[in-house]
C-alpha cells in the first residue's frame, strides 16, 4: 500500500505532467486515474476473498461479484497493456465507454472525459508511474484509508497555492465545518439535503458520511462543467452512488424543489449578475452588482420546505455592510428567519484569512430571538490550518443548544434590539461590545504595545550592528 508522503509526491509530480491544463482539470484527470486504479484494486481483492470463501462455487462468486457497486468487465491489467500502444487515449477512452455502459448510474461521466487531450507520451508517463509507486490495495481499510489521504490533498497548501493562481472559484470546506454544520441542524435520517453551489461535492459527502447508514438524498449543483464532473467523481468515489449532482447556475436556475436541508460555502462577495426577477427572486431586497452574497442567501432559502432549516459559511464583513444589503437583513430578520449567527475561529480555511461565520436560517420559527456566538477562540493548532477540537466542538453545541447569554461568549437578542442596530447581524456587536471587555482589551493592547516597541528598539540596534559589520567588510575588501 502506498504511503500517504509517496501519495502525495506522485499526485504532484503527475500534476507537473499535465501543467497546460487548468487547475481542476489536472485534479480531474488524476482523480480518474486513481478512480480506475481504486475501483480494479477493490473488484481484484474482493474476488479473491470470495474464491477463498467459496472455492468450489463458482457461480455464486459470480453472482456475488456481479452484485458489486461497480461492474468491471476489464481491470487495470487492460490499461497496462496499452502502454506500448500508439494511441493510447482511445484505448482509455474504450475503456471508460464500456465502464459507462456497464454502471449506468454513471451517467456517462467517465465517456466525457476526452482522454486523448493528452499527449500520448504523457498517458505512458502517468501510468508507468501508477504501476511503478501505486501497490495494489489489499483489503476494505487500505481503500478506505487511501480515500481520507485523496480527501487532505485536495486541501493540501501545495494544491491550494495552485489553486489560488488557476481558480479562485474552487473552495473546499474542512471536515469539522461539515460536522458542525450537520450537528447544528440536526440533520436525520430520510431528509433530502442539498448544497446549491456544491463545488467538488465535500461539504455533502462530510454529512452524508455523518447521516447513520448515509440514508439520505443528496442533491447538488454546480455551475462550473469541469467542477461539476470532478464532483460527480468525487461522490462516487466516497460510494455515493445516488446523489443526483447537476450542472447549473443557482442564480439563474429557477427553483424547481424544496429541501427539508441546505448547507452551503458559497463563493464570498463575488459578483451578482442577476438583477432581475423582482420579489420572486428576492423576496427580501435586490442585492448589489458587486456582491452575490444576499442573492445565493435568498435562493438558498426560497428551495426550503415550510419547516426547512439551512447553514451557510459568510463572512463577518458581510453581516454588517451598509445599503442594500442592510436593507435585505432587515427584512430577512422582520420576517423571522434569523435563528443564529456564529463567529468561527480563523484559520479554519486555508485559502482565506477573511473572519467567517455560520448563518443559521429557519422557516416557521417557533421563537423569534436570534442567538450570537463568539467561540473564535475555540480552535486548536492542526497539521495544516487551525482546527475545532471534540471538546470545543460540545461546548459550541453546547451553547447554541441551551441559547442562553454569557459574557464574552454568546447573547441572545431580540428583534427589537437588531432592527435598532438597523440590522447590523455582527457577532462582534452583539458578544464583545461591552465595556468591561474594552477596557480589560485596551489594558492588553497597552502591555503588547510595550513589548512590541522594545522588541523594535532591540532590532533597531541590530541592523545598526550589521551595517556596521558591512561596512567594515566593504572596507576591508
Amino acid at each position: 500500500m502506498i504511503t500517504k508522503q509517496n501519495l502525495r509526491e506522485l499526485i504532484m509530480d503527475i500534476s507537473q505532467e499535465l501543467k497546460d491544463k487548468s487547475y481542476m482539470e489536472r485534479v480531474l484527470y488524476i482523480w480518474a486515474f486513481l478512480f480506475l486504479k481504486i475501483t480494479s484494486d477493490t473488484w481484484d481483492f474482493k474476488k479473491k476473498g470470495y474464491e477463498e470463501k467459496y472455492a468450489n462455487h463458482v457461480e455464486r462468486v459470480e453472482r456475488l461479484m456481479r452484485n458489486q457497486p461497480i461492474l468491471l468487465k476489464q481491470g487495470w491489467d487492460a490499461i497496462k497493456e496499452c502502454m506500448d500502444d500508439s494511441e493510447i487515449g482511445n484505448v482509455l477512452c474504450d475503456y471508460c465507454n464500456e465502464l459507462d455502459r456497464n454502471n449506468s448510474y454513471l451517467g456517462g461521466l467517465f465517456t466525457k472525459l476526452n482522454w486523448n487531450q493528452l499527449q500520448n507520451s504523457i498517458l505512458k508517463n502517468i501510468i508507468e508511474r501508477l504501476n511503478k509507486d501505486f501497490l495494489a490495495i489489499e483489503n476494505e481499510n487500505q481503500a478506505q484509508e487511501l480515500k481520507e489521504v485523496l480527501d487532505e490533498i485536495l486541501m493540501d497548501k501545495q494544491w491550494l497555492k495552485e489553486r489560488e493562481r488557476i481558480d479562485p472559484s474552487v473552495d473546499f470546506t474542512p471536515r469539522i465545518v461539515g460536522q458542525l454544520l450537520t450537528q447544528l441542524l440536526e440533520i436525520k435520517e430520510n431528509e433530502v439535503i442539498g448544497d446549491l453551489v456544491c463545488g467538488s461535492g465535500g461539504l455533502l459527502i462530510q454529512v452524508s458520511n455523518l447521516i447513520p447508514g448515509a440514508k439520505c438524498q443528496i442533491v447538488g449543483q454546480e455551475k462550473n462543467e469541469i467542477i461539476f464532473q470532478f464532483c460527480r467523481l468525487n461522490m462516487i468515489l466516497h460510494g455515493i452512488f445516488d446523489a443526483s449532482i447537476r450542472q447549473e447556475d443557482t442564480l439563474l436556475k429557477e427553483n424547481s424543489e424544496e429541501f427539508d436541508v441546505v448547507i452551503a460555502n458559497p463563493p464570498f462577495s463575488v459578483a451578482n449578475s442577476i438583477q432581475k426577477g423582482g420579489e420572486k427572486q428576492y423576496p427580501y431586497g435586490v442585492p448589489p452588482v458587486s456582491k452575490a452574497d444576499y442573492a445565493f442567501i435568498q435562493k438558498m432559502l426560497q428551495s426550503l420546505k415550510k419547516e426547512g432549516r439551512m447553514a451557510t459559511i459568510i463572512s463577518l464583513g458581510a453581516l454588517s455592510r451598509t445599503g442594500a444589503e442592510k436593507e435585505i437583513r432587515k427584512n430577512m430578520v422582520k420576517d423571522n428567519v434569523v435563528d443564529a449567527v456564529i463567529l468561527l475561529p480563523s484559520n479554519l480555511f486555508r485559502n482565506t484569512l477573511i473572519k467567517t461565520c455560520i448563518m443559521i436560517l429557519k422557516k416557521d420559527r417557533e421563537r423569534s430571538d436570534i442567538l450570537f456566538m463568539d467561540v473564535s477562540s475555540k480552535w486548536e493548532k492542526g497539521k495544516f490550518q487551525n482546527i475545532i477540537g471534540e471538546k470545543d466542538l460540545e461546548y459550541i453545541l453546547e451553547c447554541y443548544n441551551t441559547r442562553q447569554t454569557k459574557e464574552g461568549i454568546s447573547y441572545v437578542a431580540t428583534q427589537d434590539e437588531v432592527l435598532a442596530n438597523k440590522g447590523n447581524l455582527s457577532v462582534l456587536r452583539y458578544v464583545t461590545e461591552k465595556k468591561e471587555t474594552e477596557m480589560m482589551n485596551l489594558e492588553q493592547i497597552r502591555v503588547k504595545m510595550k513589548e512590541l516597541e522594545g522588541e523594535v528598539k532591540a532590532l533597531q540596534i541590530k541592523k545598526k550592528q550589521y551595517f556596521k559589520k558591512l561596512g567594515e567588510d566593504l572596507t576591508l575588501n
